[in-house]
């Protein structure tokens, strides 16, 4: 998978299904990729909920359609079940160093820990990354001499063919593909019958009366599309999980014509914005040419002195004020004095030189 979301879950455990048949049991960490409705959906109890019922229409996710039964695994469960969802973050943890520290990777490589991301001592790789991960996968599951329970000096691929060799395959059908490869979301019907999602409108006449009678009964329908082609004609289910009716065509197109489509969108929302607020840092700067004239407007500015025609009274904190004997100002008291400014002056000079950010 290029990265762990629910979408890429979903296409990972259909296409193992295809290839090695449908397995019994899933056993998973508590991440949202699992705990979400594409994989766990009607699943009662889910450890990000806090152990409480889902509540809420509930979608068929991809393990009730298959019929595997999924265990979300704690490090420290009473059933030692976390024991099972560890052995996975070993099993990568061992291939990330046998791959990261390859010659092939010399100088590309940032860091062993998940959230380690390149910097400028990193040099990419010009051969094809995906063919080294793949050669040291093979190897991984080729070597021989293993020491775990049941291995018997075995390699893993040989355990694993001999145990596949072993029960009966089980072969999802083309209707157990197809539901599992939808989206689902929970939609109310309008007075046309029809159902909006995500710009779209599906309804047409073939599957109007179907679609009516969930109409102003405050009840919602599951509407499955297929992610890689919102054109193509949907489903609709009740909240009790029982189909209502198949072939709901779109009679409206929306803005985006997939799941991908809407993900790229918000990408380059993000991206706009991150240019965008870029932009508005590089205007707070004057260019040089207006930093001069501001500059040289300050210079002609003859800057009026302190008025001291109104005299000022002194602040009284303990007893109310009273009346005192003003002095009358003096001739020649509306001069500026000497020292404000050469302060003024010095002020103006500091301002030139430090050419600083604008207000």
């Amino acid at each position: 998978m290029a990265s762990e979301n629910a979408s890429d879950t979903v296409r990972m455990i259909k296409t193992t299904c295809e290839k090695y048949g449908i397995f019994d049991r899933l056993y998973s960490d508590n991440g949202a990729a699992f705990a979400g409705h594409l994989v766990a959906g009607s699943v009662p109890f889910r450890f990000r909920s806090g152990g409480r019922k889902v509540e809420g229409v509930q979608p068929p996710g991809i393990c009730q359609i298959m019929g595997i039964k999924l265990h979300f695994a704690l490090p420290s469960g009473p059933d030692h079940s976390g024991g099972k969802a560890k052995i996975a973050e070993r099993v990568f943890a061992t291939l990330s160093r046998n791959a990261d520290d390859r010659p092939e990777f010399k100088g590309a490589h940032s860091g062993h820990k998940p959230g380690a991301s390149p910097n400028k001592d990193v040099t990419p790789i010009a051969r094809d990354a995906a063919s080294i991960i793949r050669r040291e996968v093979a190897r991984y599951n080729t070597e021989t001499g293993r020491k775990g329970q049941g291995m018997r000096g075995r390699s893993y691929q040989q355990v694993f063919e001999d145990r596949l060799a072993e029960r009966l395959p089980r072969k999802p059908t083309a209707r157990q593909l197809y539901l599992a490869g939808l989206i689902y979301k929970a939609v109310s019907v309008d007075r046309f019958g029809r159902v909006q999602v995500h710009g779209w409108t599906y309804g047409g006449a073939t599957t109007q009366e179907a679609l009516l009678r969930y109409h102003g009964t405050g009840k919602r329908v599951l509407l499955g599309r297929d992610p890689d082609d919102f054109n193509a004609p949907a489903l609709a289910f009740d909240e009790d999980g029982n189909l209502i009716c198949e072939g709901i065509e779109p009679v409206k197109a929306g803005a985006y014509g997939s799941v991908q489509g809407i993900r790229q969108a918000d990408r380059n929302r993000k991206a706009a914005r991150a240019v965008v607020a870029a932009g508005v840092e590089a205007s707070d700067y004057l260019a040089d040419t207006d930093l001069a004239a501001a500059l040289a407007a300050l210079d002609s500015l003859d800057a009026p002195g302190p008025d001291v025609s109104k005299p000022v009274v002194r602040g009284q904190f303990k007893s109310p004020i009273k009346a005192t004997k003003r002095s009358k100002a003096k001739a020649g008291d509306d001069a500026i004095p000497l020292e404000y400014r050469q302060n003024l002056n010095a002020a103006l000079a500091q301002n030139r030189a430090g050419r600083g950010k604008s207000a």
